[in-house]
């Protein structure tokens, strides 16, 4: 809160006036002194009880990091698991706290040219019919109950023309030059705030194979760490795999030269159908996963991203107990259309409606329960 100076009243003050309060006379200044001085204490008492009265924004933790293939916070290494939200558009979720062992929350921004960054700026989205709520607002909501934000943009403009997903070479695409200018903002917006990650974008490379797509996936991807990096910021940064963020292979094989030279690099594989409807290779490609030594997390996994098309998620659940991977389900509440990957009924409940006990069996992994 600010406040004006006072200023001296221009009337001239009698000593007289003053001779009742101190014992020796005193010139008008400084009686006028004594008077600005208990003015003074005044609004400092008052602004006091003002602070103690309104809860302070919870402070960012400085210390997450990646060494080696792990997460690291607080001087040790941590299996983080969660799940992915739309709170832009619901502001603070208290229904968070409801199922025990969320630590990290993946944020969908639909629309990275007009979301809010700073704090308390918001506005109405006639499309949507919603109220956007500012990422720094988000991640102080997620911040107050001990969790880790991923930011993680879906689209340029919130039209399905610009969606990242699929987009294949997006450093060709014409809006590339305008993503990366507002990622510099971001970079700017949270520098400092290490429970803040980072992702550069969402699914955007389809199947890659030869070795001039391979040198693609590793050029593009620098180029977009590089453009948050420049901007100063210093925290991890999620990069995607090939074949829709599904695609592992490709990593493992690139990642040693991306990581050469640079720290605090998150790799973000999505467990769909790409990987649940061949469950009997899912112990091995887990087991490649944890021989590479590349630092990974799972950040999102759903049963079915098709239509009509449900998969058992529980082997992969079972594969990433054993292995102590950091996973992140798709996706909290009861939002979008495919409700049969929404974690929860209406009444906050496990959503086990025709998905193979989806709900119940990402419930139980988050508590650590071993069913």
């Amino acid at each position: 809160m600010r406040h004006r100076f006072l200023r001296p009243c221009r009337r001239t003050i009698s000593v007289r006036k003053y001779e009742s309060f101190y014992p020796t006379v005193m010139s008008p200044m400084e009686a006028w002194n004594r008077v600005k001085s208990s003015v003074i204490s005044i609004i400092l008492a008052t602004n006091f009880f003002l602070i103690l009265s309104f809860p302070a924004v919870a402070q960012p933790v400085d210390d997450y990091e990646i060494r080696g293939a792990q997460i690291w916070h607080a001087g040790q290494p941590v299996v983080l698991r969660g799940v992915n939200a739309m709170h832009i558009f619901g502001g603070d979720d208290p229904s968070l706290l409801s199922w025990k062992g969320i630590g990290i929350v993946r944020e969908f921004v639909g629309d990275l040219r007009d979301t809010p960054l700073r704090r308390g700026e918001q506005y109405y989205d006639s499309k949507t019919r919603r109220t956007v709520h500012s990422l720094q607002d988000v991640v102080d909501a997620n911040r107050a109950k001990g969790m880790v934000t991923i930011l993680c943009p879906f689209s340029w403009d919130g039209t399905k023309e610009t969606q990242f997903a699929g987009v294949g070479t997006p450093s060709q695409a014409w809006w590339y030059q305008q993503y990366k200018q507002r990622m510099r903002e971001w970079a700017q917006q949270f520098r400092g705030q290490s429970d803040v990650w980072i992702e550069v974008m969402n699914e955007p490379f389809t199947k890659l194979d030869g070795v001039q797509d391979d040198q693609y996936w590793l050029h593009t991807v620098a180029d977009m760490i590089g453009n948050l990096r420049g901007a100063g910021w210093g925290g991890i940064i999620l990069v995607p795999g090939s074949d829709w963020g599904g695609g592992e292979a490709i990593v493992e094989k690139m990642g040693p030269r991306l990581l050469a030279g640079r720290r605090n690099i998150l790799f973000d594989i999505h467990i769909y159908n790409n990987w649940l409807a061949h469950p009997g290779t899912i112990p091995e490609r887990c087991a490649r996963v944890q021989e590479s030594g590349l630092p990974f997390i799972f950040a999102e996994l759903g049963p079915g991203n098709k239509d009509q098309y449900l998969v058992d998620a529980r082997p992969f659940i079972h594969a990433a107990r054993r292995n102590n991977f950091s996973v992140l389900a798709w996706g909290w509440g009861t939002w979008g259309e495919r409700h049969y990957i929404n974690l929860q009924t209406n009444d906050g409940g496990p959503n086990d409606n025709g998905n193979f006990n989806w709900g119940s069996a990402f419930k139980n992994f988050l508590a650590g329960v071993a069913k």
